[in-house]
Parts: C-alpha cells; sequence; structure tokens
C-alpha cells in the first residue's frame, strides 16, 4: 500500500530541483516490483519498467518514435554549432574526445533499445531529468564561473548519480555510467544544455 504525506506532497526538494511528489512507505508494491522510499521520478520511471517487462514478453514492438523522445532526438533549430566547438568554446576542449565518445555510445544504445514504446519512455524520461538537472545545477556554476573540477563534480552529483539513483536495481536498458554521461553529450550536441556563460 503506499502512503503519501499530505505536508510533503508538495515538499519542494532540494536534491531533485523540483517539486516532486514525497511517497513514504516502509514497503510499495508495483505490480510485484517491491521498492522503497519512492519518489515521483522513481515511481515513473519503475512503471514503465513494469509496461517493458509486459511489452516484451508479447513481443510488442513499434517502428514509431513517440513525440517526447522525437523532440530530444532533433537537434534545436537555428543552432549550428556542434559538440566539440560548445565544449571548446566553454573552455572544455580537454573533454571533447571522450565526450564524442560517450554520446555516440549512448546514441547507439538509444537506437539499440526504441523498438518498444516502453524503452522510449524510459529514455524520454531520464533525458528529461538529465535536462532539468543540468540546467537547474550545473548551470548555476558554470554562471558563477566556478572551478571546471567544480562543475563536473556538480554534474556527477546532481546529473550522474541521480540518474543512477531513479534507475536502481531494475536497469532493464542496462545502462552503464558511460551511457549516463552520453546523455549529457547528446542533449549538448542537441542543443537543449548550453555550456556556454552568455
Amino acid at each position: 500500500m503506499l502512503k503519501m504525506s499530505d505536508e510533503n506532497s508538495k515538499k519542494f526538494s532540494a536534491e531533485t530541483g523540483d517539486y516532486s511528489s514525497i511517497f513514504q512507505a516502509e514497503q510499495i508494491n508495483v505490480d510485484s516490483l517491491n521498492v522503497y522510499n519512492l519518489n515521483q521520478n522513481s515511481f515513473e520511471y519503475l512503471k514503465l519498467v513494469k509496461q517493458y517487462e509486459k511489452e516484451k514478453n508479447k513481443g510488442d514492438e513499434t517502428s514509431e518514435t513517440i513525440l517526447k523522445l522525437m523532440e530530444y532526438k532533433r537537434k534545436i533549430s537555428g543552432e549550428l554549432k556542434n559538440l566539440s566547438t560548445k565544449l571548446e568554446n566553454s573552455g572544455f576542449k580537454y573533454l571533447i574526445k571522450d565526450a564524442e565518445r560517450y554520446k555516440h555510445i549512448y546514441a547507439m544504445q538509444l537506437h539499440e533499445h526504441s523498438a518498444l514504446k516502453s524503452t522510449q519512455k524510459i529514455h524520454a524520461l531520464l533525458l528529461s531529468k538529465v535536462e532539468t538537472q543540468f540546467n537547474t545545477f550545473v548551470k548555476l556554476k558554470l554562471h558563477e564561473n566556478a572551478e571546471k573540477q567544480n562543475v563536473l563534480l556538480e554534474i556527477s552529483d546532481k546529473v550522474i548519480k541521480e540518474i543512477e539513483s531513479i534507475i536502481g536495481t531494475n536497469n532493464v536498458l542496462d545502462l552503464d555510467s558511460r551511457h549516463i554521461h552520453g546523455m549529457v553529450y547528446y542533449l549538448t550536441g542537441n542543443c537543449f544544455l548550453n555550456w556556454e556563460v552568455n
């Protein structure tokens, strides 16, 4: 049974950076998935995991791309700079080689796991979280002209670890830290994340 405190139902979370519902329960069952201290993003993720299991068992594949994911796969109109140029302009030229590799690794993983609507929804959910976490926390560090090492630590703490927390032990897409870093550079390359201080 799911128990949620009214007092915390719209509590602002400094960790997530949004007004996520705070789910409190000793044990929560989501169609046979047992989880603890579930927040809104994890709850949504686990629902998609269950949907994935059903679609996989049925072989229910699709050739269409859901709108939310299609938005992230398209480069924002009017932006001509590529990933390497953006990193170089923001003083992170030394990251370019690894960034391009991680971006490619994630792009291949995205292509490989897009046959089911549930996997597309999982990718869209995680990409949206990467975007909001970066723009809430990392962008602030960039505008404060923080040391580069501190910017990268912020990415690790507020983006990478947040995605790992959402995935937990239900890593149905077999994502590792390279894929999650790749999400950051994938979104940077498609102009959803801006590393330059304007």
